[in-house]
């Protein structure tokens, strides 16, 4: 019974899984390879496989302070948002109204979706431009 529920639940998981390879796992490996090929006259790459590209990279002073300044901001804003982002969630975890909160949290990024909503009324609307155009042009009923 315990075989057929695994195998079930992998053959569920299968269609992310591949959506995932195709388009995530397999263009990070290309980007890899072509790190290690040697850039064409023409532009493109060409072999022989070198890694000429990261003794540059690492070489440069640039990078490194590139690289800092990455790290810095990044560790900088991840301690500003579990700095707000876990007291918050804690707050709502242990409050007596957490489904008023969570929808409060939820609500603004529904935004986006109700804009076009009303992007869509405005447009198929029976005041609006199509219905209004139709009716212009000698189409009696909305």
């Amino acid at each position: 019974m315990k075989s057929k529920r695994n195998l079930t639940g992998f053959l569920i998981s299968m269609p992310g899984v591949l959506w995932l390879t195709v388009f995530f796992l397999i263009p990070y490996l290309i980007i890899i390879l072509y790190s290690f090929l040697t850039p064409g006259i023409y532009g493109g790459v060409e072999l022989p496989f070198t890694l000429a590209a990261y003794t540059r990279m690492l070489g440069s002073a640039g990078y490194w302070q590139i690289l800092w300044k990455t790290v810095w901001i990044s560790l900088v804003s991840t301690v500003i948002c579990l700095g707000i982002g876990l007291p918050t969630a804690y707050f709502i975890a242990t409050s007596k109204r957490s489904n008023i909160l969570l929808t409060l949290i939820i609500v603004p990024f529904w935004t986006n979706f109700l804009v076009r909503i009303f992007g869509w009324m405005v447009i198929l609307g029976r005041n609006g431009v199509i219905n209004s155009f139709l009716q212009f042009i000698g189409f009696d009923r909305p």
